[in-house]
């Protein structure tokens, strides 16, 4: 399903169809250059097992932007919330911190945007395109990071639910046990 944010949307121009090849001849040159920000030494997700999620995520948000260029208006569909939600399992399991995914979102907004401004810069007609790619690359970073910190919160409270039930089982198996042992010397007492 797809999902307008706020901008009506027009038939694609033939300005609109330019951008959206720019957008799609710098998705390697973004994804890259992305990747070498992430591979610093300060960034704990270039060393994550989440690594190829996090590059496949950056080529979907990559596809919204071209699709929301392409329409007119921010247009995200829904198939953001299964790799979303696998990557906030995946970065809770591996203790990574939230503020680590924030920090790599920003990284690629970064990136992206200043890839795109370079085109804008030569062809300054391209300015509406480039705020609908900006609105879109906004929009769909925001709407996976809310459904990863979603899946994240879901992994620590499952895992903490658990933790809840193996300290009343084992306070259940101390108490059975005591309880036993006293039952078991009355009743020897008894017989006495």
């Amino acid at each position: 399903m797809t999902e307008d944010a706020g901008l009506p949307a027009h038939p694609a121009s033939e300005r609109d169809e330019r951008f959206a090849a720019l957008i799609r001849a710098s998705r390697a040159e973004i994804l890259m250059s992305y990747q070498r920000r992430l591979e610093a030494p300060q960034s704990p997700i270039g060393d994550s097992p989440s690594w190829d999620q996090v590059v496949a995520n950056g080529q979907e948000i990559i596809t919204d932007i071209v699709e929301s260029v392409q329409a007119g208006g921010v247009r995200i569909d829904d198939r953001y919330k299964q790799l979303s939600w696998t990557i906030g399992g995946t970065q809770a399991l591996s203790q990574l911190s939230p503020a680590d995914s924030l920090r790599a979102a920003t990284t690629f907004f970064d990136v992206t945007v200043t890839s795109l401004a370079r085109h804008v810069r030569d062809q300054p007609e391209l300015l509406p395109c480039f705020v609908t790619a900006i609105l879109a690359l906004s929009e769909s970073i925001n709407r996976r990071m809310r459904h990863a910190t979603l899946a994240y919160t879901g992994y620590l409270l499952d895992r903490l639910h658990e933790a809840h039930l193996d300290e009343r089982r084992r306070i259940a198996r101390e108490l059975h046990d005591w309880l036993g042992e006293g039952l078991s010397v009355a009743l020897r007492q008894l017989e006495l």
